[in-house]
């Protein structure tokens, strides 16, 4: 068998030295894949009672290679060393072998790990170069780092697969599946992304927001119980059982459609006449195809009827309608049920400091909204130009402000395609609207 291929890594920030086999990290290792010689000192094996893939030195500068107790580190194992160009060595032969050729200082993978900590938070762009550097430079613990990074700069299909990848290698640590968990739902793994979630509880309970995160998640196929559909039957003609990505939309369904039609038909969109219906069957097609459920389609078309059509009483009506779910969702979704209504700002302030505190359900349904608003906007002002502002109580500063923070909340509550699409929608209208 040929001998372990080791990439060495000394930080002197922390003083600790690894020999590892390339891909290979500590940190995030199951506990029992390590044999600890004495306190500062361990090998790594492939798996439990697996061969030694190397090993760790803690307070390596101390670390005293002639003592009887670790004497282990002379026999056990043999590496070869590229870095040292060492064809065999043992782990004392290379630790001798790395004190004077690194004179105490920090291996080049490690300069670039903590440049890239200073920068993150003021400059991830840079962080992100600096990050691909210490990847580049053999330390795999950079892709948990090129992870995170890539999702804050919205480029989740790439953050995925380095998040996907660092699981395999480092799967015993919480906010590793909680990180992949975050990228796998922002491009609609809804599936892995709750897989995921899961695994970061079971390692490390409430250690993570993997918990907040989990009860976010909208239903998704593979939770949906099988359901009857009504429109697949069998060659002679009787219904059989049909496991569907989505609840049945039934006659309760049938029923809102009709409520919704009924109650907003005299109610256009401000600016263009265009019948409101059209504005609820949009926020409910977005709803339905993000992996609603009944309840929150139903919601989507009525979540405006509380606010513009009826305040407490409206409300009593869905909830006798449609029930309890549905009622909670429309009245979280509504900005206000008073009469006259507060002041504008008051309003938005309010509804964005009361996002944090809400479901899933109810995120899903408010974020179709603000996003299908956003796309109109966004469009009508291509059409009309700042006259688009004159169509609103708020003016255009207001409006780019409001939609900002809705932005940047969903994306940090509910993450994934619709939260993306809202981003960049935003940012759009910012270019559009602000540029002479």
């Amino acid at each position: 068998m040929p001998l372990p291929r080791v990439h060495l890594s000394h930080d002197s920030a922390f003083d600790w030295l690894t020999a590892l086999e390339f891909g290979r990290i500590h940190d995030g290792t199951p506990r029992e894949d390590w044999e600890g010689v004495d306190d500062d000192f361990g090998f790594l094996h492939s798996g439990v009672g697996g061969p030694i893939m190397g090993f760790m030195v803690k307070r390596f500068s101390r670390f005293d290679v002639d003592d009887p107790k670790v004497a282990a580190i002379w026999t056990a194992s043999h590496f070869e060393v590229p870095l040292l160009g060492l064809p065999r060595a043992s782990a004392g032969e290379v630790i001798l072998a790395v004190r004077p050729t690194l004179g105490g200082q920090r291996t080049i993978n490690r300069g670039y790990f903590h440049e890239a900590v200073d920068v993150q938070h003021r400059d991830p762009a840079t962080a992100l170069r600096l990050w691909r550097c210490c990847l580049e430079a053999g330390d795999s613990m950079a892709h948990f780092a090129l992870g995170y990074t890539l999702y804050e700069l919205r480029r989740y299909r790439e953050a995925y697969g380095h998040l996907r990848y660092y699981v395999q290698i480092a799967p015993a640590a919480a906010w590793n599946w909680c990180w992949l968990g975050k990228a796998a739902h922002a491009i609609g793994e809804i599936a892995e992304a709750r897989s995921a979630y899961e695994r970061a509880i079971a390692i490390g309970g409430a250690e993570t927001d993997a918990p907040t995160l989990l009860l976010g998640l909208a239903p998704s196929a593979d939770k949906a119980p099988p359901s009857i559909d009504p429109y697949r039957r069998g060659v002679d003609g009787p219904m059989v059982e049909a496991s569907c990505a989505q609840p049945v939309l039934g006659e309760r369904f049938d029923r809102a459609l009709a409520f919704a039609a009924r109650t907003h038909r005299t109610q256009v969109r401000k600016g263009s006449g265009i019948p409101y219906v059209g504005h609820l069957l949009g926020v409910c097609s977005l709803v339905i195809e993000d992996g609603g459920g009944e309840d929150e389609a139903i919601a989507a078309l009525l979540h405006d009827a509380v606010e513009d059509q009826g305040g407490e009483d409206m409300l009593s009506q869905i909830r006798e309608a449609f029930g309890d779910e549905v009622a909670a969702i429309v009245q979280a979704c509504s900005d206000t049920m008073e009469e006259p209504k507060p002041p504008w700002r008051q309003r938005k302030e309010t509804y964005l400091a009361h996002l944090a505190e809400q479901p899933g359900s109810v995120l899903l349904v408010s974020l179709a909204d603000k996003l299908f608003n956003a796309r109109a906007i966004l469009r009508d002002y291509v059409e009309v130009g700042d006259q688009l502002w004159t169509r609103f109580r708020a003016g255009r500063d207001d409006q780019l402000w409001y939609y900002r923070e809705l932005a940047d909340a969903f994306e940090r509550l509910t993450p994934g395609r619709m939260a993306s699409e809202l981003a960049d929608v935003v940012d759009e209208l910012e270019r559009s609207a602000v540029s002479p």
